[in-house]
């Protein structure tokens, strides 16, 4: 998840980058550690210092000759020193750029809501991988809340659960690349025995096998993600507990549930969504 979160707080301009290391990440059916994502930036930062200092072609190619640079593979051919593997490699295998390129446009989500006079909570174009969490371990967890790391919001099965809705025809791909659809989105209200929390803009997924809390979204927020020991966890903000649950065959299921009951100022902790 740090791995994930280290990628989630890079600025707009290494989105590329970002997308290469996932999908090198899914293509070698690894977990992302952190000293892949370490590797992958500085490889990055060492070759947007060597292309700043050339100043054409020749000068950059006499430059990475005389001095220690970072090493890089040149056209057709796979360095050995560099990072990544030959399986990973662009140079030997382009069609995976292309493969990298496709994924990043066909997973953008759109947005076609329904014309109507009373406004309507628009959530913008986005890439939504979604872990493991929503495979078979979670099918005796179908009412539950679960963490999950590479959401990019809050994500739930039932329509009952929203107490604002509006339909819309979108679709977000697992991290399998499996299609699945979004019928609305809107506002949800989450209690647990800490606080009432405000999702706006959640989507309504029905072929969810559990409902599912973006961590970057609330890292967004921040908040903080507290380990407890005994495998318990909690969510805080500003040293307030908002969120506890507990680790089971490696699930952050939180021991919180959506409702319709109004806030009251005593209890409300209200987290505005970032895409409003």
């Amino acid at each position: 998840m740090i791995a994930y979160f280290i990628l989630h707080l890079l600025p707009e301009s290494f989105s590329h980058l970002k997308i290469t290391i996932t999908h090198g990440a899914e293509i070698t059916d690894q977990a992302l550690t952190i000293s892949t994502v370490l590797n992958h930036l500085q490889q990055f930062i060492n070759d947007k210092k060597v292309t700043s200092s050339s100043s054409s072609n020749t000068a950059f190619s006499a430059r990475c000759s005389s001095s220690n640079q970072w090493p890089t593979c040149s056209k057709g051919k796979h360095n050995p020193d560099t990072t990544h593997s030959e399986a990973q490699c662009f140079q030997l295998h382009p069609d995976l750029k292309n493969k990298n390129k496709q994924s990043h446009t066909t997973a953008t989500v759109t947005t076609n809501p329904p014309q109507s006079s009373s406004p309507i909570l628009t959530p913008p174009a986005m890439t939504s991988y979604l872990l493991a969490v929503v495979e078979k371990k979670t099918n005796n967890c179908k009412k539950s809340e679960v963490l999950d790391s590479s959401a990019s919001t809050p994500m739930y099965r039932d329509k009952s659960n929203f107490k604002t809705y509006s339909e819309c025809s979108e679709t977000v791909y697992l991290a399998d690349r499996t299609p699945v659809k979004v019928e609305g989105h809107g506002t949800v209200i989450s209690r647990s025995k800490h606080a009432e929390l405000t999702y706006t803009n959640a989507l309504h997924i029905p072929s969810l096998t559990c409902n599912l809390i973006s961590l970057l979204y609330l890292f967004g927020k921040g908040c903080h993600l507290i380990n407890c020991g005994e495998k318990r966890f909690e969510v805080q903000k500003e040293g307030k507990i908002l969120l506890d649950g507990n680790i089971k065959d490696g699930i952050f299921i939180i021991n919180a549930s959506p409702g319709k009951s109004p806030l009251t100022p005593e209890t409300r902790d209200t987290l505005i969504n970032s895409y409003a």
